[in-house]
Order: C-alpha cells, then structure tokens, then sequence
C-alpha cells in the first residue's frame, strides 16, 4: 500500500515551507509564487529527501527508517515539483568552482542507431574556449555512453572537483559519472526504489547544477510536449539559463538529420534571437556520417570533423552557433540574495 503524504503541519515540514519560502523570496523579492506552488515544491523535496535517505542508510548497513513520502513520484509533474526535486537532488551534488561560465549537458546511455555526438558537441564548445561539464553514466549494457567515446580520443573521466578544473585548464571538456558527480542519485538510477523513481531521476539529472561562483547554461533534451512546457516554466520560474531541444536519442544535441526546434532562456526570459524553428527540409545533402554506432567510429568521426577532415553536420554546427551567442550574456556577475 503507498504511504501517506507528508503532513504539511508536521513541524519539520513547516520547517522546510519557512525556509522555501524565504529562498523564494530572496529570488522573488517584489512577488513571490503563491502559497500552493510553495507546498508542492516543498512535498516533493520532501518526497524525494526521503527516498535519498533510504539510500543512506542501506550504503550504510543501516536499516532504512519509515518512509515519510510517496512511494512513487506523482504522475505528472508541475514546475514546483520539478523545482521541489532538484532542491533534494542538489543537496547532493559535488560543489564544482569555476569563475567562468560553464555549459553543463547530461548524456545517456541505451541502443544507439546513430552516433552520439554529444561528445563531439563538448569538445566543439572547449576548442572555442567553453567551459563544459559533461555528466552521464560511464557504461551502458545496452548501448554506446559519451564516456566510452570520450575514452576513445583520451579523455578519461573525472574522479573529484580538481580533475574539473585541470580539464578546464587544458581546454577540453570535463566529464564525469553522474553518480560520482551526485552519488546519493546513483541507487536511484539504478533502480533501487523501483522504475517510477528511475525514471525521474532520469529526468532529473538533464536539470543537475554542480557549479559554484559562476553562471551556467544547462542544454537538456526536452522529451514530449508537455516535459517541454514543465521545462519552460520552470526556466522561467527560476530564472534559468536553459537551451532545449528534442535531441537525438534523447541527448542534448541536435539529430544528425534535421535541425530540431531549439529554446533558450536566459535569467527566466525566453530568447527568440538564440531560439529557431525546426527544419526538416532543405537541408542539403547530409555530410557521411559513420554506419556504425560503436564508440571507436564514432571516435574518429569526431576528430574528423574537429580537424575539419569532414563537414560538421548543420544542425550541430547551428547549435554551437546558438549556445556561443548565449555565452557573453552570462558573463554579467551573480545576482546575490
């Protein structure tokens, strides 16, 4: 039987509403959301706190207390939820210092039919002196990871914070586990607590921000329609930095074979001159790309296209586009609480 809700007169929920609405008000200072987008943000913090918990304590050898929350995430989600999760999900995550802005992109894993070109995305952006986090899952039974193909042009993944920064300073992209990058994430990608609760955090990480001292640009893949508009609302509601597109194979880079719609949002406000319309024709004969999706190919295909050996493909080469027009806007310093 799923358990109960959590209490909103509980003293330690009417803890967590005090201290979100007073984070809300530092971001809102003239006009804060109302009461109810408050208590869903703060159940599903109070949701997802729980399931982490458990995790603790089994890493730990330690019989799991009582759950206080859902036993699944709730079916559709709001932007509060979405907001209410990633305030559990962040109390987790590695603290990664920059001074410059950095783009952070998710990648999965699963059955590829074309080349995941994320990594090449990565390495594009570091080549013109981007700052890029790259975080996903090291191996995938299943299919090819960024990490495999980052593997095979000699990148090896960052284990802590200071391997970031090195591959910062080397001008190549930094990637990492996401479940090194937030470990008490990892049971739940895994499985531990059931696929409603994978499936978030699936959902989740494409949102993750680990950088501290300096803005961030987060390019997700957006999923369907109604992912898409959650997403846009809660980039507004949070005043993101957000570029969104319906990626390849559900990656943050546009498909190999037509330029896909792309959203940006910069402080929460939508950008029409860093957006475009998806094109699906006219696109020209498409550059040969590898037959094969395996890690090596898609390897030499990448260093290929960065030593100018092949054409990019356009619709990368329009994202990239995008994403450095966006860059110079987020120069400007923190807006502090």
């Amino acid at each position: 039987m799923d358990d109960p809700e959590p209490d909103i007169s509980a003293p330690a929920t009417r803890l967590l509403l005090r201290s979100t609405r007073r984070a809300l008000a530092a971001r809102w200072p003239t006009s804060p959301p109302a009461c109810p987008s408050v208590a869903e943000r703060a159940r599903a913090r109070l949701a997802l706190d729980a399931v982490l918990s458990q995790s603790s304590a089994r890493a730990g050898g330690c019989e799991p207390a009582a759950r206080h929350g859902p036993a699944v995430p709730p079916p559709a989600w709001s932007a509060p939820h979405l907001a209410g999760f990633l305030d559990a999900a962040q109390a987790g995550c590695l603290a990664l210092p920059s001074r410059e802005p950095v783009v952070v992109m998710a990648s999965s894993g699963g059955p590829r039919q074309l080349p995941v070109l994320t990594p090449l995305l990565a390495l594009w952006l570091a080549r013109e002196g981007v700052r890029v986090l790259l975080h996903g899952p090291l191996s995938d039974p299943l299919g090819v990871t960024s990490a495999e193909v980052l593997l095979g042009l000699g990148l090896t993944p960052a284990a802590q914070a200071a391997d970031v920064t090195q591959a910062w300073a080397r001008r190549e992209p930094a990637f990492m586990a996401t479940s090194q990058l937030c470990p008490a994430l990892g049971p739940v990608l895994q499985r531990a607590h059931g696929a409603a609760w994978r499936s978030m955090a699936r959902r989740l990480v494409r949102l993750l921000n680990p950088v501290v001292g300096a803005r961030v640009l987060l390019v997700a893949h957006q999923g369907s329609h109604e992912s898409a508009q959650t997403l846009a609302r809660w980039a507004e509601a949070e005043g993101a930095a957000l570029m969104l597109l319906r990626g390849a194979e559900g990656e943050p880079v546009a498909d190999l074979r037509l330029r896909p719609r792309i959203d940006s949002w910069l402080a929460g406000a939508h950008q029409p001159g860093h957006s475009c319309l998806a094109q699906r024709k006219g696109m020209g004969a498409p550059p040969l790309w590898p037959q094969q999706a395996d890690a090596a190919a898609t390897a030499l295909y990448a260093q290929a296209v960065l030593s100018g050996e092949r054409p990019a493909p356009p619709p990368l080469a329009a994202q990239v586009a995008l994403i450095l027009g966006l860059l110079p806007r987020l120069q400007e310093p923190l807006r502090r609480g």
